[in-house]
């Protein structure tokens, strides 16, 4: 009986932690989206800095801004649901990594394919935020990186990236701001 108590409580934890994820820092999310919009809207200005090395450059920035996030120890990161709402999205985050770098120079992987492959795994991290925070429209909002994958496979080369510099704007920055500047009023 006790044994059923202690797995009780720590369920009860569990349940506890992921309604206190709802107030979570969607700062990072902000700042990956940012600076991928700084990205397309350079490539797009100027033809010459559009190059591997650009993205190199704003993906090097966004991972040294998440890891010194991550060494700073926040003490919301303790709770459950945040430890794997973080991880999840470490690992989502990573799999874009390496797509979009190795599977580009490797020659693996069409270039033209990369950003509808993005976008279905920003899919993945709402759809498993969702769950995990219960937050039906972020439900919604994996669905709709989805329809835009598919979408971003069917365009001409040229407007993918601008398609997807929207997608990021209006399906990642516009609901991490208003997550971020809801949690931060509670």
């Amino acid at each position: 009986m006790a044994q059923f108590r202690e797995d009780l409580a720590y369920v009860r934890r569990i349940v506890e932690d992921s309604r206190a994820a709802m107030r979570i820092d969607m700062l990072p999310l902000l700042v990956w989206g940012g600076l991928t919009v700084i990205g397309v809207t350079l490539a797009y200005a100027f033809d010459s800095v559009d190059s591997p090395w650009l993205w190199a450059v704003l993906v090097g920035v966004a991972w040294l801004y998440t890891a010194r996030r991550a060494s700073s120890g926040r003490a919301e990161a303790r709770l459950f649901a945040h430890r794997v709402l973080g991880t999840t999205w470490f690992a989502v985050l990573t799999s874009m990594t390496l797509i979009g770098f190795v599977g580009a120079f490797s020659g693996v992987l069409p270039t033209q394919a990369i950003t509808p492959v993005l976008a279905s795994l920003f899919g993945v991290g709402y759809l498993a935020s969702a769950i995990l925070i219960d937050r039906r429209a972020l439900a919604w909002l994996a669905a709709s990186w989805w329809v835009g994958s598919v979408a971003l496979f069917f365009l001409p080369g040229g407007l993918r990236l601008l398609v997807f510099g929207l997608l990021v704007a209006a399906l990642l920055m516009v609901p991490a701001l208003l997550m971020h500047r809801g949690t931060r009023s509670r």
